[in-house]
């Protein structure tokens, strides 16, 4: 399996490139957008975003349910138009 980690929020997070790829539409599959988060010296991602809204992306990639976890504000994931 093929692992890349990301650092978000002082947290690190690894997460399978396979489950990542099964949902072509993620930001992850872009590399062209997110070679700007990766550091080549610590071969990791650094993402500064709210750790609750990634942790919500984790869940998805992993189990394809996309629920809001109760300490994630509902005005942070609305869309804005």
């Amino acid at each position: 399996m093929n692992f890349h980690k990301y650092f978000v929020g002082g947290y690190i997070y690894e997460l399978n490139q396979e489950d990542i790829k099964k949902i072509p539409s993620l930001i992850f599959n872009n590399n062209v957008y997110m070679k700007q988060f990766y550091d080549p010296i610590r071969q990791i991602y650094c993402i500064s975003r709210n750790r609750s809204f990634f942790e919500l992306l984790v869940f998805y990639i992993n189990h394809g349910i996309l629920s809001r976890p109760i300490d994630l504000p509902l005005v942070s994931i609305q869309k804005i138009e």
